[in-house]
C-alpha cells in the first residue's frame, strides 16, 4: 500500500479477496497435482492456465479491450473473479467482493472435491474394496 500509494477502505475485505483466491488457488493445485502424471505436466499445466485465466481475468489486458468472444468466456476464469474480487476490495464494494469470493470459495472447494475424489480412487485401499 505504501509502495504503490493504494488507498485500502478496508482491509478485511482486501483480506477476504485475497483469501478467496488463494483458496481457489490450493484447490486448483490440487486437482491438478491428483491428475496429472509428472512433475513436468504440472509445470506446463501451471505455466498455461495461469497465464489463460490471467488474461481472461483482465489481469494482463482490462477486460473492455479483450476480444468478444474472450470477453464471453471470461466468467469461466477463476482470474475474472478474482480481479473483481481485488477491484472490489479496493473500491470498498461489499457485496460485489463478498460475490466474487464465494465463487471463488466454489472454485476452491469443487476443485479440492475433484482432488480428493481422484487421490482416493487411486489410494491402495481403494483398490482393495
Amino acid at each position: 500500500m505504501v509502495a504503490f500509494g493504494l488507498r485500502v477502505r478496508d482491509p478485511a475485505l482486501l483480506g477476504l479477496a485475497v483469501t478467496s483466491w488463494a483458496f481457489a488457488l490450493l484447490g486448483i493445485g490440487m486437482a491438478l497435482g491428483a491428475m496429472l502424471r509428472s512433475q513436468s505436466e504440472l509445470n506446463v499445466a501451471y505455466d498455461i492456465g495461469g497465464i489463460l485465466f490471467s488474461a481472461l481475468g483482465g489481469a494482463l489486458i482490462p477486460s473492455a479491450e479483450l476480444p468478444g468472444w474472450a470477453r464471453t468466456i471470461a466468467p469461466a476464469s477463476p482470474g475474472y473473479w478474482a480481479m473483481g474480487a481485488l477491484r472490489s476490495a479496493l473500491n470498498g464494494q461489499v457485496t460485489a467482493t463478498a460475490r466474487d469470493a464465494c465463487v471463488l470459495i466454489g472454485v476452491a472447494a469443487a476443485a479440492g472435491a475433484l482432488a480428493a475424489r481422484r487421490m482416493s480412487r487411486s489410494s491402495p485401499r481403494s483398490r482393495l474394496l
